[in-house]
């Protein structure tokens, strides 16, 4: 058997986590760029964790030190706030995955996997450097013909659809060292009408404040929060004593894999796209202190790169003195103080839409 879905509506985006989904919702009919899709998704955050035995679900435990500015599933709080049906799920039984899917696709609807996106081409250098491969890539499956052996993907990274061998497609979907895939699909079934963009945006912005102001990552056992602005604080206590508190091996992922998740933000850890966001919520809703808060992120964004540079530079040097540096450390201060005064400013704002 073979399918494949006209689907003319993929544009080159910037994170799997964004891009995917707005090429789904133009599909459907409605038209959306891709930082205001990560925008609506309440998708601006903070992580920072060691990834060890003090992480509570297995599947997040890893040899690095972790610093993403993402959500993990942006895409589901962005169908939230438009009023969108998601259907998200995962199993360790491929043939129930594959015979999922392939029905969705016999009925032109087009699906977003989760891949250990190494396997096929060399884009994750993590795996080239380290060894270790991973998942939590999201592709979108558009075709297949089981004759050929041949699935068909679209990656947000390349303007034209990709095939692969349909065994690839089966394994990258259940394989990776790290945040294993297990299998894992989603679609969307839209309403005829969606949320009024005005509402759903003012909606993001606030669940965004409270994601980082009061963040529900933490680490059970420790007295700390390891996400939102309570992470950055921890984040800002420890970034300068890597070079002591880390060995080796980890120090050196742990820097490639903040130059990595910097490298798919779009720069500025993800600040750069929340900015563009902003500055489209203020068409909508003329709102001059979104403006205001899009430059801050703007700014926040070049410092967020220039410290990532600076972590790079000792990596590709083997030498870690720089973190250490007085401008290292000025960095970091200024980071924590826009990133509080950004949320502060948004806070504000926000609070009126909702008194």
């Amino acid at each position: 058997m073979s399918k494949l879905i006209e689907f003319e509506t993929h544009r080159l985006g910037l994170n799997c986590g964004s891009a995917p989904i707005r090429d789904m919702l133009e599909y459907n009919g409605f038209m959306f760029t891709e930082p205001m899709c990560f925008g609506l998704g309440s998708g601006l955050h903070f992580v920072y964790h060691h990834g060890g035995e003090e992480v509570v679900d297995r599947q997040y435990r890893a040899p690095l030190t972790v610093i993403t500015g993402r959500t993990e599933t942006p895409f589901v709080e962005l169908c939230s706030v438009l009023g969108i049906k998601i259907t998200l799920k995962r199993t360790h039984d491929k043939e129930i995955a594959w015979k999922t899917v392939k029905e969705l696709i016999d009925r032109d609807i087009p699906v977003a996997c989760d891949i250990d996106v190494s396997k096929i081409h060399d884009t994750n250098p993590i795996a080239e450097q380290f060894g270790y491969s991973m998942g939590g890539h999201k592709a979108i499956l558009i075709g297949y013909n089981e004759e050929r052996n041949e699935a068909v993907i679209v990656e947000n990274v390349i303007e034209e659809p990709v095939t692969i061998p349909l065994d690839a497609f089966h394994m990258i979907r259940a394989s990776a060292d790290l945040y294993p895939s297990e299998n894992e699909w989603f679609y969307i079934d839209p309403p005829q009408q969606i949320q009024d963009i005005s509402v759903a945006i003012k909606m993001a912005i606030r669940k965004n404040v409270q994601l980082m102001k009061y963040p529900a990552f933490s680490l059970y056992g420790t007295d700390k929060e390891w996400s939102g602005l309570p992470g950055l604080r921890v984040w800002h206590e420890e970034i300068m004593k890597w070079p002591s508190i880390l060995e080796k091996d980890r120090l050196e992922l742990s820097i490639f894999t903040a130059f990595i998740q910097n490298s798919i933000s779009g720069g500025g850890l993800f600040r750069k796209m929340y900015a563009r966001f902003l500055r489209e919520a203020d068409d909508h809703l003329n709102e001059p202190q979104l403006v205001q808060a899009s430059n801050m992120y703007r700014k926040l964004a070049k410092k967020w790169d220039a410290l990532i540079n600076m972590m790079m530079n000792g990596y590709h040097a083997k030498e870690y003195s720089v973190f250490s540096s007085l401008e290292f450390k000025l960095l970091t201060d200024e980071i924590l103080i826009m990133e509080n005064e950004a949320i502060q400013l948004l806070d504000e704002v926000s609070k009126k839409w909702f008194s």
